[in-house]
């Protein structure tokens, strides 16, 4: 009897131990979906630091980094930069930065607050 509970206990241990926890860095990557919005809207993130966001018939990319474990900084592209640039009308814009705060995130849910304070809600897509 002692050899079978033994035998269950080290079972849960390598168990629980394989399950491990996943930083928020890893835990980012990936397709989610934007909830509780009414216009909606997907985002991907990328390993290489690369995202893609999608919201109505308007599509984004740019670049995002981690300024610690809970702050993304997020740099999306101007798609008209080198147009308005070539053109000389206007002066070439490169973007807009943006800092956003994860509340939480787990392997299907992320909650974080922009700079205004503004809770984002998403669910990751499968």
């Amino acid at each position: 009897m002692r050899r079978l509970q033994f035998c269950v206990l080290a079972l849960l241990v390598a168990l629980i131990a394989s399950c491990g926890t996943q930083s928020p860095r890893d835990l980012l990557l990936g397709k989610w979906e934007l909830i509780e919005d009414k216009e909606g809207g997907t985002v991907e993130f990328e390993k290489d630091g690369k995202f893609r966001g999608t919201r109505g018939f308007i599509t984004v990319q740019g670049k995002y980094k981690w300024t610690d474990d809970k702050t993304l900084e997020v740099d999306v592209e101007n798609p008209l930069a080198g147009l308005t640039a070539k053109l000389g009308k206007m002066p070439e814009d490169n973007g807009l930065k943006m800092k956003y705060t994860l509340v939480s995130i787990n392997r299907d849910e992320m909650v974080a607050n922009d700079a205004a304070g503004k809770t984002l809600k998403f669910k990751r897509m499968k």
